[in-house]
């Protein structure tokens, strides 16, 4: 095998304009309830797709789905289901390694949200610290 490692900007155009084979894509990947972003660009056939992941009906409806519910449990619960369609029915993606993740907190700050569901996304507009 011969690797070929490319700059940012010829990686840009092999992903998104012409497309790939013998490719190995590697990106962050999140399970985060409102991951609408991130699916839409990786696995959707809409928005702004990477040219040779795979596309489905079955997997654009439920993305669609995601990005128009307002109520968090079932936007957790699409995400759970678009997941498991890319990984199981479909094979179109191979979890490597699953990175967890550690915080550390000042005893004085309280409601940052910080890893309780994800590891970066908080709720930091409720955030607080005491004297």
């Amino acid at each position: 095998m011969k690797l070929d490692v490319v700059d940012p900007a010829k990686f840009g155009q092999h992903v998104i304009v012409t497309g790939w084979t013998n490719t190995l894509l590697g990106w962050g990947y999140t399970e985060f309830a409102d991951s609408s972003s991130i699916l839409i660009n990786g696995w959707s056939s809409f928005g702004f797709p990477y040219r040779s992941t795979f596309h489905s009906q079955e997997i654009d409806d439920n993305i669609r789905a995601i990005t128009q519910t307002t109520d968090f449990e079932s936007k957790k619960a699409l995400v759970q289901k678009v997941n498991g369609l890319i990984r199981d029915k479909y094979c179109a993606l191979t979890v490597l390694y699953r990175e967890p993740g550690i915080a550390a907190r000042v005893k004085t700050v309280h409601n940052d949200g910080l890893y309780s569901t994800v590891t970066w996304q908080g709720t930091l507009e409720d955030c607080w610290m005491d004297k």
